[in-house]
């Protein structure tokens, strides 16, 4: 098993949709306010940047203004 950690920047709700938009269906999405989290899970057919990814998840905490 593998994980890796990512820390983009900017960190910001455009940046977490396009990373959503490029890869693969399967994604369930909750959060609120300054709060997102997408979860991936594999599907028949369909893989996450490469075919060993079984599950992901991406979050993004924005700072209050």
């Amino acid at each position: 098993m593998y994980e890796f950690t990512f820390n983009l920047l900017p960190a910001n709700i455009d940046l977490f949709n396009e990373i959503i938009d490029v890869s693969s269906d399967g994604w369930v999405h909750m959060g609120s306010g300054n709060e997102y989290s997408s979860v991936w899970n594999i599907t028949d057919g369909k893989s996450l940047f490469v075919p060993e990814v079984q599950w992901a998840e991406l979050q993004l905490y924005e700072a209050s203004p």
